[in-house]
């Protein structure tokens, strides 16, 4: 098998998982307890994300551009995974709820190219859901 001609990151494998994990059913009750909508540059109008300031304009667009490359070369290898709003929710999740850790040591199909940016990220149901809450439980008022 060719390979994906993109380097993955554990971000984009939990992506990948998660998208998948929507396809064949699996895991219904964890993919139920995630967010459903998010208020994130990442999610915001092009012309929103023009207004903020150059480092951030910067990180925002270059992760689209990153999610979309990654959808591009997973859906050339797997054309189920096609609904790109779908896996950037996953995405959105993803970088939302993992906790990052040491090295993991994992053997990788031919085609799949690991990168070394973001080593390692996990997901853990019930735990990455503890600081989040639909409602804002917390206020912030500006000191004097």
């Amino acid at each position: 098998m060719a390979s994906l001609k993109i380097s993955l990151t554990p971000y984009d494998l939990l992506a990948i998982y998660l998208t998948l994990s929507r396809l064949t059913g699996e895991n219904a009750a964890y993919m139920s307890s995630l967010q459903k909508t998010f208020d994130s540059p990442l999610t915001w109008p092009a012309s929103d994300v023009l207004e903020l300031p150059l480092d951030i304009k910067f990180f925002v667009m270059s992760t689209l551009s990153h999610m979309k490359k990654v959808f591009s070369a997973i859906n050339e290898k797997l054309p189920e995974i096609n609904n790109f709003k779908f896996f950037k929710w996953c995405y959105l999740n993803v970088i939302t709820r993992n906790f990052n850790g040491g090295v993991l040591a994992i053997k990788a199909p031919t085609w799949l190219e690991i990168n070394s940016r973001n080593q390692n990220a996990s997901l853990i149901p019930g735990l990455d859901v503890c600081n989040h809450w639909n409602s804002p439980n917390c206020r912030y008022s500006k000191l004097s």
